[in-house]
């Protein structure tokens, strides 16, 4: 092996110039359609820094990046003949200075770098062992052959300082799991901090290195303003020369190398949130967003709205997600079925996870999960085929189980800030300091007119409830409550001097009437339309009551309540019983994040 390294060096340099930099394209364009793993780490690496720039930017850049990659091999062959006809400029050092630090990152065509610097100083650069020992001795041997002196410890490193040597080393790569983690492009990253410590220890200062390859094919090399540690932290110090290193990248991307995992051990991750439109949808993922941030987990977070999906647009989605692989970048069936301003939003967004409830966004899910590189995670029973996707959180209802399937009980919802809900619902609407009873009316599944005779006889109920136990009435219809019902509430309930809030959600809503009312209830009724609402209530450990106001023949609903019975009372008419009701035995949010957490687990 080592034979062949030697001979294709020699074969190489027969060649002219011109000829083996063509070469070195072609080795790039090779890496670029036919490494997937490179193309993938390099696509979410550069979208992560550069979410502003939609996908056919970035994997212009990338196919660049890996072009000049290609060259860089085969200009570390050919070293000796690029400096000989000033393929690289001169460097301006200045003679009288002692022997500092240069640091670089893997940018630009680093071994030609070194080389040059080694023609100006004595110099000697920490590098890492090559898994191939053949390959190893190979490239450490024409570093010799450039003056460059080499070390694999910086215990070594520093006694070349002692000897009057420059020193160069890398800030981008190499990090142990213990380094300060500063800031890179928007995200916190482990960064090596040899640099720093060498620095401080022995009084010297630091020179960031950037270089570039120009049109021609020429090379730009830049050493940049010092770095003065000795009166600054570990932390600033590497978070300049990340912000100068950020500054030099942003100008030329394709010069870097962004399919080596530089984010891998970042701590801040990002989350997309597909939203239908529908609030008890939205409610539940960023329930899910919710749940990773009160893990420890640094979430942002992005929410696009799709709208005005028809069934054919669906159907068309679906398929194109269907037959869909893990190829970054590809966001093109979207663009033919989205709002202009949606399709512009998905191509410009970054994300780690991309998150959507209910049936009718898992196939945008999946196509953009699949651009980005991202985990796609699915609330709610998808069209698609369960196993497309990489975690499913599906209620114990469904009836539905995989590997990557979390069994939950009712809905993932929960009020996020119940206690904020409480003080502004309180304020708005002046409420007393009597204990309080929450009441939800939704609207029917099947037969109105029972639905409607039921909650006449139900609320005169309740307000001989409220009266018995001396509370006060929180009621709310929703978006599904029929307006003959709306009406008869009122009527019924405005004028009662137990009532203190009647919300009739389809003329008027506040985005605290949910979490409000159960802030302050001690007890909770619901319609069983609602299993959202009744999820919500078991969540936080409510005496729930489930109103039931017609015969439940819906499977869907039937299967529900079986899953919760032992949580939730249940009252027929004619609402006779309405005294001894009981607190669930144990809160369903904690039950499901014990869920949740384990199946997290498996995908972060």
């Amino acid at each position: 092996m080592y034979f062949i390294f030697t001979l294709f060096c020699k074969i190489i340099n027969v060649f002219p110039l011109k000829c083996v930099l063509n070469l070195g394209k072609l080795i790039g364009l090779g890496f670029y359609y036919f490494s997937r793993s490179k193309r993938k780490v390099g696509f979410i690496n550069l979208k992560l820094a550069f979410p502003h720039k939609d996908n056919r930017e970035i994997l212009y850049i990338l196919k660049k990046s890996l072009m000049n990659f290609g060259m860089s091999i085969i200009e570390s062959l050919v070293i000796k003949k690029l400096i000989d006809k000033k393929f690289i400029e001169d460097l301006d050092f200045d003679d009288a200075e002692e022997n500092n630090i240069l640091v670089g990152v893997h940018g630009g065509s680093w071994e030609l770098y070194n080389a040059k610097i080694a023609c100006y100083r004595k110099f000697a650069v920490l590098v890492q062992k090559q898994k191939n020992v053949c390959f190893d001795r190979f490239i450490n041997e024409q570093r010799n052959k450039n003056n460059i002196n080499i070390c694999f410890s910086l215990k070594c490193l520093i006694e070349y300082l002692n000897k009057g040597y420059w020193i160069g080393l890398v800030v981008d790569h190499g990090a142990e799991k213990k380094s300060l983690y500063i800031e890179f492009f928007g995200s916190e990253v482990p960064t090596p901090g040899g640099a720093v410590h060498i620095a401080k220890k022995f009084n010297k200062r630091i020179y960031p290195v950037f270089g570039r390859r120009e049109k021609d094919g020429r090379h730009v090399l830049k050493i940049g303003e010092s770095i003065d540690c000795r009166a600054i932290s570990n932390k600033e110090a590497l978070l300049r020369l990340n912000r100068t290193y950020e500054k030099f990248i942003s100008l030329y991307p394709s010069e870097y190398m962004w399919w080596y995992k530089r984010f891998k051990r970042r701590k801040t991750f990002y989350s997309l949130i597909l939203s239908d439109g529908k609030i008890g949808h939205l409610k539940q993922s960023l329930f899910f967003q919710a749940f990773l941030e009160n893990k420890g987990y640094k979430i942002k977070k992005e929410i696009v709205e799709i709208t005005g999906l028809t069934k054919t647009k669906r159907a068309f989605i679906e398929a194109c997600a269907f037959f869909s692989h893990k190829s970054v970048g590809k966001l093109y069936p979207l663009k033919w079925v989205l709002k202009n301003e949606e399709f512009y939003k998905l191509s410009r967004v970054f994300a780690d996870f991309v998150i959507s409830t209910g049936s009718s966004l898992g196939g945008i899910n999946l196509i953009v999960a699949h651009s980005l590189g991202a985990k796609s995670i699915v609330i709610l029973k998808p069209n698609l085929p369960i196993e497309k996707f990489d975690l499913a959180v599906i209620p114990e209802h469904d009836n539905l189980q995989a590997e990557n399937v979390v069994n939950i009980k009712g809905a993932l919802s929960y009020p996020l800030d119940s206690y904020n809900d409480g003080l502004n619902l309180s304020r708005h609407f002046s409420l007393s300091s009597k204990d309080k009873i929450a009441v939800f009316i939704g609207g029917p599944l099947t037969n109105g007119n029972i639905f409607y005779e039921n909650i006449k006889i139900f609320i005169d109920k309740l307000k001989n409830f409220s009266l018995r136990k001396d509370f006060k009435i929180l009621i709310s219809t929703s978006r599904r409550t029929p307006s003959a019902i709306e009406k008869l509430i009122e009527e019924e309930l405005k004028e009662f001097r137990n009532t203190e809030v009647i919300i009739i959600a389809n003329r008027k809503n506040y985005p605290f009437v949910t979490g409000g009312f159960l802030h302050f209830a001690s007890f909770v009724f619901i319609t069983a339309d609602s299993i959202s609402m009744i999820s919500e209530s078991l969540s936080m450990k409510k005496t729930t009551i489930c109103i039931e106001l017609e015969e439940i023949l819906n499977i869907h609903h039937v299967n529900f309540m079986d899953s919760v019975r032992d949580l939730i009372n249940f009252i027929k008419s004619p609402y006779e019983n309405m005294d001894n009701f009981y607190e669930p035995s144990f809160s369903l949010l904690e039950y499901n994040q014990e869920v949740l957490k384990k199946a997290i687990q498996k995908i972060i």
